[in-house]
């Protein structure tokens, strides 16, 4: 990814550039900004975190209020678990290149971060925009009644899905060059 990224960076400046994903590809893009601004690379204008998976231990408290609920992700025990330990190969969970969570967002780009109160990561996603908050960074964050993990994007026609869309394309416009 980094080398993507610097071909990138040599053809346009990366203000102009936003980075993003859903899930587990919203937990990567914010790892990944870490990753670029402890190398001292020039930082995206924008990120996009679409209920990212910010935190691979079991801790965020709806992991247990939506178990069952979250017609996606279902339960943490199982593949999620085999997932994270197979992803962090026996580093600790909470690096922050793991769980980007645990890491320092100071001079992180404005961030749209996405959830439904159904999604088993709706406390990563809020989690995540309260450090960035903190950490003085402009980040919105836009939470769906009923929809659970990333029912935006699979269920493409509903309101929800189209809003996101909406929103994202607003959101970029004001903060990419």
């Amino acid at each position: 990814m980094v080398t993507v990224y610097r071909h990138l960076l040599e053809s346009r400046s990366a203000k102009s550039i936003a980075i993003g994903g859903t899930s587990t590809g919203g937990g990567l893009s914010l790892a990944s900004v870490h990753k670029f601004r402890d190398l001292g690379l020039e930082l995206p204008g924008a990120i996009y975190a679409g209920t990212p998976w910010a935190d691979l231990t079991k801790t965020g408290d709806s992991l247990f209020t939506n178990e069952g609920l979250d017609r996606v992700l279902v339960t943490y025990d199982g593949l999620l678990k085999g997932a994270a330990l197979l992803y962090a190969d026996g580093h600790d969970l909470k690096d922050p290149l793991i769980s980007p969570v645990y890491g320092d967002f100071e001079g992180f780009p404005p961030t749209y971060l996405i959830t439904g109160t159904r999604d088993m990561f709706l406390s990563d996603t809020a989690r995540t925009h309260r450090k960035l908050r903190a950490a003085g960074v402009v980040a919105d964050l836009h939470v769906y009644e009923g929809v659970g993990h990333a029912d935006y994007l699979i269920l493409v026609d509903s309101p929800e899905s189209k809003d996101m869309f909406q929103e994202v394309g607003a959101f970029f416009k004001k903060h990419l060059e």
